[in-house]
């Protein structure tokens, strides 16, 4: 059903992990682990479709380049 161009992008990314909640005071058992994403869907017709319930489910398509970066001070 992948029929078009993109009708969305990313609006943002959480990686959620025990080491980032604690960081960030989120407590025990109200986040689990996973990446969380936010999506805006920029085509009014495709959001039509979400808001009608037309689309049922969602799909997504995309490529990233993966980079290790080095920090000052990491010791890895």
């Amino acid at each position: 059903m992948h029929v078009g161009g993109d009708v969305g992008r990313l609006a943002e990314i959480l990686v959620s992990t025990p080491e980032k909640r604690a960081a960030m005071g989120i407590p025990e058992g109200v986040l689990p682990d996973g990446i969380w994403i936010g999506v805006k869907v920029d085509d009014e017709a495709a959001w039509d479709g979400v808001k009608t319930g037309r689309y049922k489910m969602f799909s997504l398509g995309g490529k990233a380049i993966r980079r290790v970066l080095e920090l000052e001070g990491d010791d890895r």
